[in-house]
């Protein structure tokens, strides 16, 4: 790479350039750990026929959380990598270390470079693992519907910050609302409380992992439940639906006299339903 008044300089290549694409900046940067990066601003033409189309058969809702980091409608359950707990043994030494040295020293120096490098370390992965699933969702679904939380009201609670501040979620939605081609914010509202079927409310504190509802009788994970909620919700604001069969809504009636004619003839109850404003056995 050749920069103005400094010349041609060694690089590692991240991405190639293709030719038809127009350079029109250079930004250099330093990391805290000493890495030196650059970035390459390119002017890209595309033409306005290339224009995909937006499915909302391809719509996903998205439920972000601390033991699972993405739980979505479709049932796919990715565990939380929590990143910043796992190198909390090797941080707390260096930064004791960093405490007992004299300032301005180079013991000092020294290892306030090390513990910048794990720092940077931390963040790296947490990026790679974001980039990674945000490109996943990107490439398989149209439109994503997520929580719009109040991450400063979160913070508050003093058990879970640490826990909520290495998830970083606001950094994984920014991701995704760059890379997919809708993105929607819905209400966070009820979203693990309501019953995704019935919407009877099943109130549950933190511990509870599973939601059992007492009126219809579905049990299922509460992320699971409340990434349904989430699309349920994102659906509404267009007229859409595009729920499964099994979470229907379902509101039981009365039995009629002949449904009760044909219990006393088979000798079994027939129980009846309404589902979706059609009678069911």
């Amino acid at each position: 790479m050749h920069l103005s008044k400094i010349g041609k300089i060694k690089i590692i290549t991240h991405r190639e350039i293709s030719e038809n694409n127009t350079i029109k900046q250079i930004t250099v940067s330093k990391s805290k750990s000493g890495k030196w990066h650059a970035c390459v601003t390119c002017d890209i033409v595309e033409s306005l026929f290339n224009i995909t189309k937006i499915s909302f058969a391809k719509a996903v809702g998205i439920d972000v959380g601390i033991k699972s980091f993405v739980y979505d409608s479709d049932e796919h359950n990715t565990p939380n990598p929590l990143n910043l707990k796992k190198m909390l043994k090797p941080l707390v030494r260096v930064q004791r270390k960093v405490s007992k040295c004299v300032k301005n020293s180079n013991n000092r120096i020294k290892h306030i470079k090390r513990l910048q490098r794990i720092h940077e370390r931390i963040t790296n992965k947490r990026n790679d693992f974001q980039h990674k699933l945000s490109s996943i969702y990107a490439n398989h679904y149209d439109v994503i519907f997520v929580e719009d939380l109040q991450l400063t009201n979160m913070v508050k609670n003093h058990k879970l910050a640490q826990s909520i501040m290495d998830s970083s979620w606001s950094s994984f939605l920014q991701k995704l609302e760059y890379k997919c081609k809708l993105l929607i914010k819905v209400p966070a509202r009820n979203t693990t409380i309501d019953c995704s079927r019935c919407g009877s409310k099943v109130p549950k504190n933190l511990a509870i992992r599973i939601h059992r509802c007492t009126v219809c009788g579905l049990v299922l994970d509460r992320d699971y439940n409340a990434a349904i909620n989430i699309l349920k919700k994102g659906l509404k604001i267009f007229n859409q639906s595009k729920l499964p069969q099994e979470l229907w809504e379902v509101t039981p009636v009365e039995i009629t006299k002949w449904s009760r004619k044909q219990e006393k003839a088979t000798g079994r109850p027939v129980v009846v339903h309404s589902v979706n404003g059609e009678m069911v056995q």
